[in-house]
């Protein structure tokens, strides 16, 4: 029996899973004609957006939670 078991013994325990996956568009570089020895101008946005998706499964059950977030932060 582990120290929580019995530190807790009347405490119910589930056990959930967890994944967490960054969903986002990011600009690409497409490849242009030049001449030879010259190089091309390509502009390019550096902008991204970014949506941050966390699944939370109940293995037993088959229950699940869903969170969809703009922005996540670590402090």
């Amino acid at each position: 029996m582990s120290d929580v078991q019995t530190e807790h013994p009347q405490a119910q325990v589930e056990l959930w899973c967890m994944d967490e996956h960054r969903i986002g568009l990011k600009p690409l570089l497409r490849k242009v004609w030049a001449l030879k020895g010259r190089r091309p101008g390509v502009t390019v946005q550096h902008r991204y957006q970014w949506l941050y998706l966390y699944g939370f499964v109940r293995p037993h059950s088959g229950e699940t939670f869903w969170l969809l977030m703009p922005q996540v932060n670590t402090i």
